[in-house]
């Protein structure tokens, strides 16, 4: 199994470990630090994007209906501005740099009530649906080819750059339970984490061109020794 696909495993186990903790159980309908998201809608969110369309996508595939492989269980088809250069498919950095940022945009409204409906019959039943899908889609993903082009949100990816949209989501999203519960470590490992940065500084740089991308992180503040410095 590549690397992609080990680093995805861990991550979606180490989010299940995390919304295991009891911490979460007993804060479900508190406050996230993502309003208006509760920590139980966040704990739905991050699965259900990390996890639970994955497995869509793989149960999917071969389906002789393939409009159902659009099915999304954490939010609506993003629209793609058109086919991509060559007719290659879009990288995992591209599609996000295609996601709205306003947090009004309807997508994002359509996320959170997404997030929401996860969450509605409690943890546990969260937890029990997370643990059987991984599970079997754990061992299916093996049987997919690196550079099948899959049909997501309107976006055409292969299944790997595919999957690194989804340890964005894990990666990124666990941290943002982490801190909604005050756990220092969200069990994410380091090589995940450098590669969902490497992904979100390429979408930055999609979103925002390489001069603001540039002095975001060097020159934030050039009279400040607080600013990255390149050597």
């Amino acid at each position: 199994m590549d690397g992609v696909r080990t680093l995805w495993i861990e991550s979606c186990a180490a989010v299940v470990t995390l919304v295991d903790d009891e911490a979460v159980a007993v804060r479900w309908d508190e406050p996230s630090c993502l309003p208006p998201m509760t920590i139980g809608a966040l704990c739905g969110h991050v699965i259900a994007s990390g996890i639970f369309e994955v497995e869509s996508r793989v149960s999917q595939r071969s389906a002789t209906d393939k409009a159902s492989a659009t099915l999304s269980y954490s939010g609506p088809t993003v629209a793609a501005p058109g086919p991509p250069s060559h007719g290659r498919s879009f990288t995992a950095a591209s599609l996000h740099a295609l996601v709205p940022i306003d947090a009004g945009n309807v997508i994002n409204r359509a996320v959170e009530e997404a997030a929401a409906e996860q969450a509605r019959n409690g943890r546990e039943d969260l937890l029990a649906r997370a643990r059987s899908l991984l599970g079997t889609t754990s061992a299916r993903i093996e049987q997919i080819a690196t550079d099948e082009v899959l049909d997501c949100w309107g976006v055409p990816l292969t299944f790997d750059e595919f999957l690194q949209t989804r340890l964005v989501e894990l990666t990124v999203h666990a941290e943002d339970l982490a801190c909604s519960i005050g756990v220092e470590d969200s069990g994410i490992s380091d090589d995940a984490k450098q590669l969902v940065c490497n992904i979100g500084l390429s979408a930055a740089i999609r979103r925002n061109g390489q001069t603001a991308v540039l002095r975001a992180l060097f020159r934030s503040d050039r009279h400040s020794t607080a600013a990255l410095r390149p050597l």
